[in-house]
């Protein structure tokens, strides 16, 4: 799927408020959790080529996916070229390709997206449900 990206690239996760408003995730404590109601955007840009992963946690309506596009469109300035590929991604159906871009594991946290400070009190008080998604091919897929 990311054959074209080369050995250099830049990875950025955006998560679309409302399903539409990009915000940079910048919280490192956040690094490689999505939450399973909230969409992302995983923006990776090479001197060759840039994907744009669209990731949605929940099944979305054909007005908020529009949102998911209008978003993207503003994270590219508009400009779209043939050296860029969108992908939209359902929470569950990961590729190995996307999870190589999260060394440190890919989590989905089954919730809508709170804080960090407010998700690591949460789990100190009550536990929390999750699920880390492994490579496909690999021993265990997912782990609840």
């Amino acid at each position: 799927m990311m054959d074209k990206l080369g050995k250099d690239y830049t990875r950025k996760v955006y998560y679309l408020k409302d399903d539409k408003v990009p915000e940079e995730i910048t919280d490192p404590r956040e690094e490689g959790k999505f939450f399973a109601e909230s969409t992302y955007v995983v923006d990776i840009n090479s001197s060759t080529h840039r994907y744009m992963i669209c990731w949605m946690g929940r099944k979305l309506a054909g007005d908020e996916r529009a949102k998911t596009t209008l978003a993207m469109d503003e994270l590219c300035g508009g400009i779209l070229t043939s050296n860029m590929t969108r992908i939209q991604v359902r929470k569950g159906h990961e590729t190995e390709e996307l999870l190589r871009f999260f060394p440190g594991g890919f989590v989905i946290l089954d919730e809508a997206r709170v804080s960090m400070d407010a998700l690591e009190a949460k789990l100190s008080e009550n536990g929390l449900m999750f699920r880390v998604q492994a490579p496909y091919g690999s021993a265990a897929r997912c782990i609840e």
